[in-house]
């Protein structure tokens, strides 16, 4: 684990997608961690729960048959282990289903933690002098399993009758899961070059999607429109087509946030915002939830200040202005809608902008001479006032001042 990982033969794009497959799905399909973590079976009853495991289990199956093809054709030991823990994951979803027995789920969960065992035994050896050399002790520490690991780890080679049961073997797999995720393949993906391309293919498709609403991202039919079955199949399909689009956007947009957010806000500026502004709703989503907002902002007002003469970049700005100078919760849930946005709390979270950043965007604003930007100015100050008080308000504009001389 000490090496930088690198699959340097595979397409970004199918990385993305078996990381979404293995860390994602399972969340979109509204699966807790709480019921997977049970040892209670499904019963036939359970349609819903039994169909949303189906498409689990059969893209789990596909993740694990393309990585076994990785790792055939480059040996990293952390796509082994990645396949070893995803089998035990598959297990116990078939387990639930009822499509195997404990005794297979057993064996699928105890070897692949002797795996993952594997792999902290061998960071406890490293190039580093005897003296530095962590024990397992403290390696099980930093990735957050029980130092007990390692006893069960014996028990399971040596004294298998005394092996632990299922109910402990479940949680432990699921945390070594996590681990690779945050050792292996989020470094995998940082490797990840910005693919403008592609990211313009993204933002393209999703300005010219027609059946989707910006509130609650589901395909739906037009009113006095009845849908066929296949009909209804394709726009089943489109909306995980368009799902799996936005979590790799945003995760475009938090690898590459400069290229992203440049490219995003002259796209979405050059668009005329009006109460239909469905699909630059959609678009600006994936960079709040991004976490992202707040240089999208700043690369909005860049953009105004080259060319203040244009009508439709002034007009965004207003909006975005109007939306971070709200101070009233019920004035804020206005303008999220108007903005095509949902009123969530998390929404309301991430776009929320500190207030020395407002003053930072209200200086920037002073010096513009153009009418418009005074009106701007405006708003911000009402908000900053409302927050902070006259007299924190003009303390921090004038350390802004200060701060812009430099």
């Amino acid at each position: 684990m000490n090496n930088r990982p690198k699959l340097d033969f595979v397409p970004a794009s199918k990385i993305s997608q078996i990381y979404d497959v293995i860390y994602q799905l399972q969340h979109r399909l509204q699966l807790d961690d709480e019921f997977l973590l049970s040892t209670t079976r499904c019963t036939p009853a359970d349609t819903v729960i039994r169909k949303q495991l189906d498409t689990l289990l059969v893209a789990s199956k596909d993740a694990r048959d393309t990585l076994i093809t990785w790792y055939l054709r480059q040996s990293l030991v952390e796509l082994n282990v990645t396949i070893s823990l995803l089998t035990a994951k598959i297990k116990f979803i078939e387990y639930k289903l009822g499509l195997c027995d404990g005794l297979n789920l057993h064996q699928a969960c105890s070897l692949s933690l002797v795996d993952f065992c594997n792999i902290l035994s061998d960071m406890t050896v490293t190039s580093a002098p005897s003296g530095e050399r962590k024990t397992l002790k403290h390696v099980s520490a930093e990735v957050g399993i029980p130092v007990w690991l390692s006893h069960y780890r014996n028990q399971i080679c040596h004294v298998p009758s005394e092996s632990p049961c299922i109910a402990i073997l479940v949680p432990l797999v699921t945390k070594s899961l996590n681990y690779m995720r945050e050792s292996f393949w989020s470094k995998v993906l940082e490797n990840e070059s910005f693919d403008a391309q592609r990211f313009k293919k993204y933002v393209n498709y999703i300005a010219k999607l027609t059946y989707v609403t910006s509130l609650n991202k589901r395909l739906h039919i037009k009113k006095g429109v009845e849908m066929s079955k296949k009909g209804r199949e394709l726009a089943e399909t489109n909306l995980v087509k368009y799902s799996r689009i936005c979590l790799t956007m945003r995760r475009m947009i938090v690898q590459n946030p400069k290229q992203s957010i440049e490219f995003l806000a002259q796209f979405i500026s050059s668009r005329k915002f009006d109460n239909k502004t469905r699909n630059s709703a959609l678009l600006l989503e994936q960079i709040i939830f991004a976490k992202q907002f707040e240089s999208f902002v700043f690369q909005l007002l860049s953009l105004f200040e080259k060319n203040q003469s244009s009508s439709l970049k002034f007009s965004w700005l207003r909006q975005i202005i109007q939306l971070i100078g709200t101070r009233r919760t019920s004035q804020l849930k206005e303008n999220l809608k108007l903005m095509e946005l949902s009123s969530s709390p998390q929404m309301k979270k991430l776009t929320k902008i500190p207030s020395v950043k407002c003053c930072q965007i209200a200086y920037r604003l002073a010096q513009m001479e153009q009418p418009r930007a005074r009106k701007l100015l405006m708003n911000m100050k009402r908000r900053l006032v409302g927050v902070l008080g006259t007299q924190k308000t003009s303390l921090l504009v004038e350390m802004t001042k200060l701060l812009g001389n430099i």
